[in-house]
């Protein structure tokens, strides 16, 4: 049953996957592994980048409180 589940679980996430690949994408296999990974990396990135940005945000507003005390 768990697997069963599984499989309807990765096959959804391959259709959905599969909806914002062009289809030009879908003649070259190794392409659209690329492209995924691609896209794997880029949200990957723009995920760390915002908590970064967050984290350096925290600490410039701490060293300012500091300052102006």
């Amino acid at each position: 049953m768990a697997l069963k589940l599984s499989l309807g679980v990765n096959l959804k996430a391959l259709y959905l996957e599969l909806l914002w690949v062009p289809s030009s994408l879908l003649l070259f296999p190794s392409q659209w592994k690329l492209e995924c990974l691609r896209q794997k990396l880029m949200q990957n990135y723009m995920k760390n980048n915002y908590y970064l940005e967050r984290i350096m945000k925290r600490e410039q507003e701490r060293v300012m409180r500091t300052v102006s005390n």
